[in-house]
């Protein structure tokens, strides 16, 4: 009994100093995600990530899956600041407010129209944060609420973010 509490011990001091094996990781194939877009099409759902990853499936959660599986390195979803969701994609709101793989505290946006590409968009968004968080998205479609996110739009080569 006095062996077996001696070897619990030691685990639990190995544990507690940080001395127990992991997994080694290499911070270059560590992929930051900080906007998503997601778009939808004849029954399949895209997300891009401005860190160079896509992917698709049925579902959100199908495409996010499928954006890990094909990263070239850990792809860490938890990261992204923004979220955009193209106007055919708008059905997938409640999906995205419930994404357990999504920030709560993401910023939610519609998009309609021709977008810049995804570099520009970002910094965009980061200069302009929308107000709506997936959080508040999803609080209000528990309530049974309508879900106003601003708009984003590029006119005449700029963008805007409306409402």
């Amino acid at each position: 009994m006095k062996q077996m509490a001696f070897w619990f011990v030691f685990a639990a001091a190995v544990t507690a100093l940080g001395l127990w094996p992991t997994k080694a990781r290499d911070a270059s194939g560590l992929l930051c995600a900080q906007v998503l877009v997601v778009d939808a099409s004849k029954g399949e759902v895209t997300v891009e990530a401005d860190c160079g990853v896509s992917g698709s499936g049925a579902s959100l959660s199908g495409a996010l899956e499928d954006m890990r599986a094909h990263a070239p390195g850990e792809l860490f979803l938890d990261t992204a600041e923004h979220i955009v969701l193209r106007e055919r994609a708008w059905y997938l709101l409640p999906q995205a407010a419930s994404c357990r793989a999504l920030r709560p505290a993401a910023r939610l946006a519609r998009a309609g129209g021709e977008l810049p590409g995804i570099e520009e968009l970002r910094a965009f968004l980061q200069a302009h944060p929308p107000a709506l968080t997936l959080a508040h998205a999803y609080a209000s479609l528990l309530r049974g609420e309508p879900v106003y996110a601003p708009q984003l739009t590029q006119t005449e080569g700029r963008l805007s973010l409306a409402g």
